[in-house]
């Protein structure tokens, strides 16, 4: 995240409707076939500009873990103003 709360180009994320899936820091790691095995502690809501250069797939098998979310890179980053939060996940 940039200090004006944008992202860099070529940061990864999720669409609303799949982090649906994950509730737990521990979720995230194998759905989105993390290399870091230290559960996600934050979650952040990004609201990108209509138009916005995206790329959409799915995480494949990858650290030993299953994948299988959707994934979606910022080619571009996003503005300043678009990245809310952070929320706070539990680890397990």
């Amino acid at each position: 995240m940039t200090e004006g709360r944008g992202l860099t180009p070529g940061t990864f994320a999720t669409t609303e409707e799949d982090a649906r899936h994950v509730r737990t820091g521990v979720d995230a790691v194998v759905r989105y076939a993390l290399q870091n095995k230290t559960p996600a502690k934050w979650r952040f809501t990004i609201e990108p500009p209509i138009g916005q250069k995206l790329q959409r797939g799915m995480a494949e098998p990858a650290f030993g873990e299953p994948g299988g979310g959707v994934e979606v890179i910022f080619v571009d980053g996003s503005p300043d103003g678009t990245v809310y939060g952070p929320d706070e996940l539990p680890e397990r």
